[in-house]
């Protein structure tokens, strides 16, 4: 989108009251690691450089982005000791290209930030001709965030985090949303005059504002429309509240897509998840990530569909049904208490309740296979790896071992399950 911009991520914080021995960034909100939705943001941004600043945990956030991020150019910067935002950036400089002139900061705990909103930052940026702009919110519990201080003419002259308001600045509802952008030549010709000056001691990157506007240059802002996109991760209390608008924003954009959802408050959706219109999920469903719904389903109620699951149209998967990486065809029935993992089931299969696919044999995760127009008896285990052959059928209760598959057109019972020999009506053993 810029193409002498590069993105600065801070995601260097200790996590000190997270108290867990994961760092904070690496937390998972719906689905996904709280760093990962900067990163994301960036991507979709079409920044191709990015640059993270890390802490005491240097090598979990370089296993993670190693692993979900490869061909992309991000890199890490270490952040030694602990000393505030603006020595976080300066951590970075040495991997900052000479080809790129514009910096943007974003903070790895903060994963409410839109794209509209970043979109919002570059495009005054791009059209003012300023030294920085920032994302800003109006809040009316402003405790704890930096306030943006005006002059008489409404120019931004600095910002003043909350421990070091006057008495007259602490009711100003403006406050700094975290992300903003500099010139690159600007940001570090008066970072290194920031001063430790403040009840923290630490090295403020907000100061900055206060040195560019001494010296002449102009600062510009954007609002951003939605006040929740301000706020940031420091516990798990709010790990858990940010959660729940992540939630509520993918349930919103379900329900403008066609999907029915009965009940919004008790329906749990990861990101990644794809539901076709006229689905309609019941209440206690928990949808993992990187799961595929087709159209006219119906899922639940409290039902778990686990990650890489596909489920196609016309499918019902119905009371305490889990499903995990498994494909069910079109017009399939899995309607009560049933589990179903690593399974491959085709089109108009009836599963019926208490199935069970043994996928696991104490080493290796084995698939099962039920082809198109089987019926699977109630309480059958199917131990895989196994087939179950077209238009076949299970009995009751019946345990399929593995490698004994049931032939196409055949009935299965017992434990372990045999063929049953089904006879003809006409068969001489029938005569008299």
């Amino acid at each position: 989108m810029h193409n002498g911009l590069t993105a600065v991520i801070l995601a260097a914080g200790k996590s000190t009251r997270m108290k867990s021995d994961t760092p904070k960034v690496l937390h998972k909100i719906c689905g996904k690691p709280v760093i990962s939705y900067a990163i994301d943001l960036c991507l979709k941004l079409k920044i191709k450089h990015i640059i993270l600043v890390v802490g005491c945990c240097k090598e979990k956030v370089l296993g993670y982005v190693r692993e979900n991020y490869k061909g992309r150019d991000i890199e890490i910067a270490l952040q030694k000791k602990l000393l505030g935002t603006a020595d976080a950036v300066l951590s970075a400089k040495a991997k900052i290209r000479k080809s790129e002139k514009d910096l943007l900061v974003l903070y790895a705990d903060q994963p409410l930030l839109s794209l509209g909103a970043a979109r919002k930052i570059l495009n005054e940026y791009n059209k003012a001709g300023v030294s920085c702009v920032l994302l800003t919110a109006d809040l009316e519990g402003s405790q704890g965030y930096g306030r943006i201080i005006r002059d008489s003419k409404g120019r931004i002259s600095e910002i003043r985090e909350d421990k070091d308001l006057r008495k007259d600045e602490k009711d100003i509802k403006e406050v700094n949303a975290g992300s903003c952008i500099f010139k690159k030549e600007k940001l570090f010709s008066v970072i290194n005059n920031i001063k430790p000056d403040n009840k923290k001691r630490e090295y403020y990157l907000t100061e900055a504002i206060r040195l560019l506007r001494e010296r002449g240059e102009r600062i510009s802002s954007v609002r951003a429309e939605d006040r929740t996109e301000v706020l940031g991760i420091n516990c798990r209390l709010e790990l858990v509240e940010i959660e729940k608008i992540l939630t509520k924003r993918l349930i919103n954009k379900f329900l403008a897509q066609g999907v029915t959802i009965k009940s919004p408050e008790t329906t749990f959706i990861n990101h990644g998840v794809k539901i076709g219109r006229d689905t309609v999920i019941n209440p206690f469903v928990y949808i993992d990530s990187n799961v595929r719904i087709g159209k006219n389903c119906v899922i639940g109620p409290f039902s778990h569909i686990r990650g890489e699951s596909v489920i196609k149209d016309n499918v019902v998967i119905g009371s305490f049904g889990e499903l995990n990486r498994t494909c069910v065809g079109r017009n399939s029935r899995i309607k009560h208490f049933s589990y179903l993992g690593d399974a491959e089931i085709g089109n108009s299969v009836n599963i019926g309740a208490g199935t069970v696919t043994a996928n696991f044999d104490g080493k290796n995760k084995n698939k099962t296979y039920i082809d198109d127009g089987a019926f699977i008896g109630s309480d059958t285990v199917l131990v895989a790896p196994v087939r179950v052959g077209r238009a076949s059928i299970t009995g009751a209760g019946c345990v399929v071992p593995k490698h004994k598959n049931v032939p196409a057109g055949k009935i299965v019972l017992g434990v372990p399950a045999k063929v049953y020999p089904v006879r003809d009506k006409f068969s001489t053993h029938n005569s008299k």
